[in-house]
This record gives C-alpha cells, structure tokens and sequence, in this order.
C-alpha cells in the first residue's frame, strides 16, 4: 500500500476530534496550556489511560510503553510484551546499530579508477565507478542540485589531463549482492521514491521527481532531472481535483502519467537498475563538460561480456559523515538509506573479509547488537532495515531497550540529534506545536497502512527524562486521529510535574 504520511496541525485536529458519548478522551487542546492546578500522577496515569480507550481504536492493538530514565519507574504499558510491526520505528534499530558499529565519522567512499593508458589527453580505456553504497551522491546535500558531484567529478577528470574517453563507463556494484529490495516490501511501492531499489551505487535517492501543472489549457508533466535514461507517458487532464494514476512499467525505466489534475501535483518515482541510471547520468555530464566519449556506452560491470582488465585509481569521493545520513536516516525517515546501513554495517562490522555485502549480514549484526541492548534472540523479527516489511515484528519494551542503551551509549547525543523534533523539523515538523512538547519530544515516526508507531524521548516540566514507545496496528480510521491521541499523550506528559 502506498504510504501516506499525514502531519497536520493541532487546531484542524480540534475540528476533526469526535465526540464521545461513554468515556470522553482528552482532545489534544485539553494540552495546549498548562493546567490551572498542579495534576497528581494518578490523574496523569488515568489520562493516558483514557487516551489509548478511545472507542474508536477499540478494533485496532495499541502497544505502549512509558518509563522515567531517572528511576526506571515504569509509568505506563500497554501489552508492552505484544509483538507488533513497528514500521519505520525500525529505524531506531538500525541507525543505533551502524552508528554503534560504524561510529559518527564513518564514510562511504566511491572510487574512479580508469583502465588503460592516459596519452596526450585522451583515456584509451573505461573509466570505472566502484561503489561502497553511499547513499548520498546527488543533490540533497548540494542544494537540490543532483549533478553537482558528478560536475565536480568531471573537473577533476580535466585537472588531471584527460579531455576524451576512448572506451565508456562502468559502474562497479559488486561490493553489494543482487538483493535491491527489502524483505516483504510490497510490489506497489516500488514505482515510487520511498520504495526505490538501492545498491552500491546511488544517484540522488535512485528516484526522480515529476511535477505537473495546468498551463495554457494543458496539464504540462516535467521530470526536475534533465536526462535521456528513462521514458515517460503524459495522458493527464484537467479535472476538478487531482485524480492520478503514476506509476512505473515493470522492469522498465518507462513511466506513465493518467487521471486528472486541478491545479499542480507532484510525485517521486522510482528507477528500475540504480547502477545504469549513475553511470548513464554521469556519462551525461562528462559530455556537458566538453569531455568526448567516442563510445558513448554506460553499463554495469555485470554486463561486460568479458572480464574487466587491471584498472588504476584516479581518485576518490567521500560522503558526509555517518553523524549527517543518520539525520536523513530518521528525521526524512529515508528507507534507502536504512537498507544500506544494514548491509554496509553488517558487512564491515561483522564480515570485513567476505563480499558481497547482503541483508544477511546486517540481520546477523543487529542480533548482536540487541542482545547489547538486552533483547534476547528470536523475539522478534528483523526483516529489513527500513520497516517498509510487513514482516518485522518488536515489542514497545524491545524499542525502549534500545532507547535506553543508546542514552549510555559513547554516541548518544549523535543518535538523539538524529531524530525529528516536534514542531521543529523532520517528520514532526508540523505535530504538537505551541505545546509543552515543542522542541521537547525528540522520536521516530512510522506509518504504513494500518500501521503507526512513534517512539523516542522527553523530559516532563521539572527536567525528568522519559522514554517512550507507542504502536498501533490495524487501525481503519484516519492516521491523523493517532496523531491526537500520543500528540496529547505526550504533552500532558511534558507539562507534568511531580
């Protein structure tokens, strides 16, 4: 199912909230200003207990747990020993597990070497792109500019003296196994951005953004990359609202556009082979920079029909530091991202000598790693590092296992500076502002149909820190109304005092 993440402000959620006829929940204005008398914590306990009896989850599992890191009192559980899916909450477990694997400063390096000789400016070779899984190459620490290191690559082709290319371009993915999706991921998400294939080489998310827009009579669709790599079809109409169908041709990099558009809309699709979508815009922009390729090919190494031959190394690109792609990691809740860490850390952590890198690996590590934390083998299930599967299953006690080890951990104030903040940024940028809870509540979100999680930290009025887990699982109901129920959960906790 498509994911739709919903983040609206508190005072639509005042109109939306419904009336209850036998017990009333607090709505999440009831929050919004400190209460007139001092609130007992047998009273605090009673409203959080009200908000998850809302009758209108009464079909649905909620999974809770709130504890003090102060004393280790547990404040409140709720079937805290239940498995749940936590969807993108598991990114909790694997960005804690590369960063206490990996460290902060780790970084993913992409080599260019060249086969061949270098004579009187031309390459009469390949030149040859190996990729380690960064993530990151493209436009999002560069100003949206998605060609930006591959024009700094190609100037650094020139400063070494090479002004043509005699053979063609090859990318080099062979550091990862041929496993591009996660575990469970299902087929409809993989035409778009967030269900995008991932390898070893990367280029800008392995995804592309469309926008549309009625303009003289029309609707124009435009693709914000400029590149000859993929097709797409345009059979949009102006219509009274935005009605869409988008998607990707299985197996091809061809897109197709129907339905009916308002005004504008925009969406992120999905590439089909990362690999040849790097070197095929990379080869691009070693054009644009006046560098001749009399062959004018880009593929992947699996495609050579013979062996490569001895190649040198040109030079080397390094990413942002581990302690940067956390932030993307948890705050953009980037599934990429997370799916590379996992195999990157498991393979450099846990098998420095064997390749190719698999999930395999990362699932052996992130065992490891929980039973650190105190969660024992087999209970639960690691399926794949983003939660995009419907197969991963924790409990709310297992998530605050993590949260508490990672608050002794030597990297703690990187992992908490890596999740999204209420009311400040990331995927809480919109939630519980003007409250007790802004720039307070530092946790991850999840959402996938029917599915919700919210898990991190906070401190009540008077400084105690708290750690909390909510998920919930098979809800029909609007994903907003989960929102009011842990939003006002969690600031009635942050204006309490003891």
């Amino acid at each position: 199912m498509r994911l739709k993440f919903l983040f609206l402000p508190a005072l639509f959620l005042l109109a939306c909230s419904p009336v209850k006829s036998v017990v009333k929940p607090l709505a999440i204005r009831d929050s919004l200003v400190p209460s007139p008398t001092k609130t007992s914590f047998a009273d605090l306990q009673r409203y959080i207990q009200q908000q998850f009896d809302d009758p209108m989850f009464a079909a649905a599992n909620w999974g809770v747990m709130i504890q003090s890191q102060r004393t280790g009192e547990v404040w409140y559980e709720r079937n805290a020993d239940k498995l749940f899916n936590p969807a993108s909450n598991n990114k909790l477990i694997t960005g804690a597990m590369a960063l206490d694997c990996l460290g902060a400063d780790f970084t993913f390096k992409t080599e260019i070497y060249h086969t061949g000789t270098i004579e009187n400016g031309t390459l009469n070779g390949n030149l040859v792109i190996k990729g380690y899984g960064d993530p990151s190459i493209g436009g999002r620490f560069y100003e949206n500019q998605s060609k930006a290191i591959f024009k700094q690559w190609a100037e650094k082709l020139k400063s070494l003296g090479i002004r043509r290319i005699n053979g063609g371009i090859i990318g080099d993915d062979n550091i990862f196994d041929n496993e591009n999706y996660g575990k469970g991921w299902e087929l409809e998400d993989m035409s778009y951005g967030y269900g995008a294939n991932f390898g070893a080489l990367n280029f800008d998310d392995n995804a592309v953004v469309f926008k549309a827009k009625v303009e003289n009579g029309k609707v124009n669709l435009n693709p914000e990359l400029k590149t000859s790599f993929f097709q797409f079809n345009n059979d949009l109409e102006i219509g009274d609202k935005n009605k869409v169908q988008d998607y990707r041709v299985y197996n091809y990099e061809h897109f197709i556009f129907k339905g009916t558009v308002e005004n504008e809309y925009r969406t992120i699709m999905s590439v089909q082979n990362p690999t040849k979508f790097f070197v095929h815009v990379l080869n691009e922009v070693i054009q644009e920079a006046n560098i001749a390729t009399s062959n004018n090919y880009a593929i992947s190494i699996d495609d050579l029909e013979e062996e490569l031959p001895s190649k040198q190394l040109l030079f080397t690109h390094q990413s942002q530091p581990l302690s940067e792609l956390l932030k993307v990691l948890e705050k953009v809740s980037q599934n990429q991202y997370a799916e590379i860490f996992a195999k990157v850390a498991g393979g450099v952590c846990n098998n420095p000598e064997q390749e190719p890198y698999s999930f395999a690996m990362g699932d052996s590590l992130a065992t490891l790693f929980l039973q650190k934390a105190g969660i024992r083998p087999e209970s639960y299930e690691y399926a794949d590092g983003s939660g995009m599967s419907r197969y991963n299953w924790v409990t709310p006690r297992q998530l605050l296992g993590v949260l508490n080890y990672m608050t002794t951990h030597p990297e703690a104030k990187v992992f908490e500076a890596s999740l999204p903040i209420a009311g400040v940024d990331g995927t809480l940028k919109s939630r519980m502002k003007n409250t007790a809870a802004e720039g307070n509540v530092k946790a991850k979100t999840g959402t996938i149909s029917a599915i919700r999680g919210l898990s991190g930290y906070l401190k009540t009025a008077d400084g105690e820190p708290i750690v909390f887990s909510f998920m919930v699982n098979g809800y029909l109901v609007p994903a907003s109304e989960t929102n009011r129920i842990t939003d006002a959960v969690l600031v009635k906790i942050a204006e309490f005092r003891k």
